[in-house]
């Protein structure tokens, strides 16, 4: 949730500039505060402040709580690896050194949301959705356009469908806790109830510097648990869902939009639109880098930075061979419902 530092906000009205909700801000002609109720947690304000005035919370302490005593297990997004640039790996294995259970792919979960998004769309060969994995525009639909709503694709996003897959088909009963660059996954958790708890990048990267602790140096023996993603690495990027859908199919009718100067136009436009105009998928994304730069990423990613980071993603997953990079057996093995 974003929240306000009285102290330190001078009145600039930067987050109001920065902000695709007009409700979402309210000032006295001093102070800007937030009214959470409009917000859509796309963190557009905690980027422009200058002041750090604005700042988010998200659920790290009560997370290390409960990995002293619970099953705790966690999910991971693939922009972890922009974000956590050579230390990824060893920052895993360090929680899983304090008590995490299992921590598990969330490329393989946007695998899933990929697969499932084909088999949709053979079975409704006329449907025309908006994807879902951007937990801001969800919240935007939900909150700002409820005749967006009925577009939105019925596959749950990469983290839901992980998830799922997690408590369905791997039986597990351990608290599930979502490792995200947004604050928006906050509601789509709650929301949904498949996973309980988010945790950014940021708030681990700060904790492990305010602490003090220092990881190994060269390989780290870390590995996920169960199963590797591989296309599925490839969503944090602009356009990833599109690039996956067409792994499957090169000729399915996919657009993207993304940034908040540009996405949500697009999407009050997208409603207007006669259906037979529209594309089979609409892949839409708040932050204008997609998740690399969501405001739970490190501080200053470079987007030059990340993209080269995924250009390397994409040629290792290319260098496996199809049946294990499209999970063919798993797929095949698993029910759809």
């Amino acid at each position: 949730m974003v929240h306000v530092n009285e102290d330190k906000c001078i009145g600039c009205n930067a987050c109001i500039r920065a902000c695709p909700i007009p409700n979402a801000n309210k000032t006295d002609g001093k102070i800007v505060s937030v009214n959470n109720v409009e917000c859509i947690q796309c963190g557009e304000c905690i980027k422009s402040c200058q002041h750090g005035a604005r700042y988010f919370d998200d659920d790290f302490e009560t997370v290390l709580d409960l990995i002293k005593t619970k099953n705790v297990s966690f999910i991971v997004v693939p922009a972890i690896k922009s974000s956590m640039d050579g230390i990824w790996r060893h920052v895993l294995q360090w929680f899983k050194d304090n008590g995490v259970k299992d921590i598990y792919d969330g490329a393989f979960g946007a695998d899933i949301c990929t697969y499932m998004h084909i088999e949709y769309l053979k079975l409704h060969p006329d449907a025309k959705i908006v994807s879902q994995p951007c937990a801001a525009i969800v919240n935007y639909a939900e909150k700002h356009k409820p005749d967006l709503i009925s577009s939105l694709s019925p596959v749950h996003s990469p983290l839901l469908c992980a998830g799922i897959y997690v408590k369905n088909y791997l039986k597990s009963n351990d608290i599930l806790v979502g490792i995200t660059p947004c604050i928006a996954k906050s509601d789509e958790f709650h929301n949904t109830g498949v996973i309980s708890y988010n945790i950014t990048f940021k708030s681990i990267l700060n904790y492990l510097k305010r602490n003090n602790i220092t990881l190994p140096h060269g390989r780290s023996p870390f590995e996920f648990s169960v199963v590797r993603g591989f296309d599925g690495a490839y969503y944090p990027i602009p356009g990833g869902l599109k690039y996956c859908l067409h792994q499957y199919n090169p000729e399915l009718s996919v657009s993207t939009s993304e940034g908040v100067s540009k996405v949500y136009d697009d999407l009050n436009t997208y409603v207007k639109t006669s259906k037979n105009h529209l594309p089979a998928v609409y892949d839409v994304l708040n932050c204008e880098f997609g998740c690399n730069t969501g405001v739970g990423a490190r501080d200053s990613v470079n987007s030059f930075n990340a993209y080269d980071i995924m250009m390397h993603v994409k040629q290792w997953v290319n260098n496996n061979k199809a049946n294990v990079r499209f999970h063919k057996n798993i797929f095949k093995a698993t029910p759809h419902n």
